[in-house]
C-alpha cells in the first residue's frame, strides 16, 4: 500500500496527508495485488486503482472518474 500510495503522490505531498483525502483498499489476486485509492466524499477527482505483480512490480494503474 505504501508504494501505491508514494507514486499517487508523486512525492508532492506526505502519505499521512494523502490518507487525508484516499482510503485505501488492497486486494490480493492470485497472480497480483492491487491497491484501490478510494476518494473520500467531497474530494474531487477520480478513484485510482493501482496494480503490482507477486515480486512487487508496477504493472499500471487505472482511474475511475475525473
Amino acid at each position: 500500500m505504501n508504494r501505491a500510495l508514494d507514486i499517487y503522490s508523486k512525492g508532492k505531498v506526505t502519505r499521512a496527508e494523502l490518507l487525508k483525502t484516499v482510503d485505501p483498499v488492497v486486494v490480493y489476486l492470485p497472480k497480483m495485488t492491487c491497491v484501490g485509492l478510494n476518494l473520500k466524499p467531497g474530494t474531487m477527482g477520480g478513484d485510482t486503482t493501482m496494480c503490482f505483480d507477486r515480486a512487487g512490480k508496477f504493472l499500471g494503474y487505472y482511474v475511475n472518474g475525473d
